[in-house]
């Protein structure tokens, strides 16, 4: 009897190595393909549009056989304020290309007194605590996060990128690893 409750728990002992070591594996495959590196899967969104109650998530912008720009800005920062007009045309001159600005840590009321000042029509996002910027591991103003059609993230920008730059990433990211 004993040597039976023995087997059983050295069994039972294995079998939850086992699960165990299978989990942390597909954990940390999971943690090697979503993240802020080229070629990984950008992070999970969720929050509010700036101005208004309505709760944006990742599935409302990605996935949409569309590029995504990614822009983390502040109305502080001088390289933000002249990044968001580019980001219009952008959006404007590609219709295969949406663009998601997040604002960062700052009250909504100064973000939203900004902003009216400015002729925006992209999503702009809210991200007060800084929380999804944490995320993405943005340290530089402005960082914009450039993805593929299916989710990817193909390039990412450190600082202010011009109008030029924006077109020459988007044009490389139409035609590569589609």
């Amino acid at each position: 009897m004993i040597k039976r409750l023995s087997f059983i728990v050295i069994l039972v002992s294995f079998a939850l190595a086992l699960v165990y070591s299978i989990g942390y594996a597909e954990n940390k495959l999971l943690l090697k393909t979503i993240g802020t590196k080229i070629g990984q899967k950008a992070p999970y969104i969720k929050t509010v549009e700036l101005g208004a109650s309505k709760i944006i998530e990742s599935s409302d912008f990605l996935n949409k056989g569309d590029i995504v720009i990614i822009n983390f800005w502040a109305s502080w920062c001088p390289y933000s304020v002249s990044e968001m007009p580019n980001l219009e045309k952008i959006k404007n001159e590609f219709s295969n290309v949406a663009v998601v600005a997040i604002d960062r840590a700052e009250p909504k009321k100064d973000a939203l007194d900004f902003i009216k000042s400015l002729n925006i029509s992209y999503l702009l996002l809210s991200d007060s605590d800084d929380a999804i910027a944490n995320i993405y591991g943005v340290t530089v103003m402005p960082t914009t996060y450039f993805l593929k059609p299916n989710g990817m993230i193909g390039y990412v920008q450190n600082g202010e990128v011009s109008l030029s730059e924006m077109r020459s990433i988007i044009n490389k990211l139409s035609v590569k690893d589609l």
